[in-house]
């Protein structure tokens, strides 16, 4: 019974992981397959107990709205200084700039901030071997993905002769 349910887990995620190949990126059906394939093997490689993944994902989920909502507030900082710089007659004064760098130094310190506190709060449900796999995984991850975004298969550009001519 355990050995038919891998299979059909395992076929699940095969069959996830080639319609994310086939589709455009970014629609709304490939995030969440990409947020099912992360979550799926975020649990395999962290070694998550199923009761460490009650306690841990609802946590991650209301962590990542949280810095979602700050880092939407970044971009609309930075559009509106895009905005304005496109508008020739409009120049930025010192005292202006010198306000947008503490906004910006704030929002960044706050997301800091919050991403420490997730990582603490992360002591009482995961073993330190497990919070040290968090962070390995969440970088890797996110590396593995642009990779993926960016190859030519899914219309990135081709690779690049990383040995330089003479």
């Amino acid at each position: 019974m355990k050995r038919m349910r891998s299979v059909l887990i395992l076929l699940l995620i095969m069959a996830t992981a080639g319609a994310l190949m086939a589709q455009a990126p970014f629609t709304e059906e490939r995030r969440e397959q990409l947020e099912s394939l992360r979550i799926w093997k975020m649990t395999e490689f962290m070694k998550l107990s199923p009761e460490q993944s009650t306690l841990f994902f609802p946590k991650l989920r209301a962590f990542e709205e949280s810095l979602r909502e700050d880092q939407d507030q970044q971009r609309v900082l930075m559009r509106k200084v895009h905005s304005r710089l496109e508008n020739p007659q409009e120049e930025f004064t010192q005292a202006e700039v010198d306000q947008l760098i503490r906004d910006l130094m704030k929002m960044e310190k706050q997301i800091l901030d919050k991403r420490q506190t997730f990582m603490h709060s992360l002591e009482n449900d995961l073993s330190p071997d497990q919070q040290a796999r968090f962070i390995i995984f969440e970088s890797q991850f996110k590396h593995r993905l642009m990779r993926m975004m960016h190859s030519p298969q899914n219309g990135g550009p081709a690779p690049r002769n990383r040995r330089r001519q003479p």
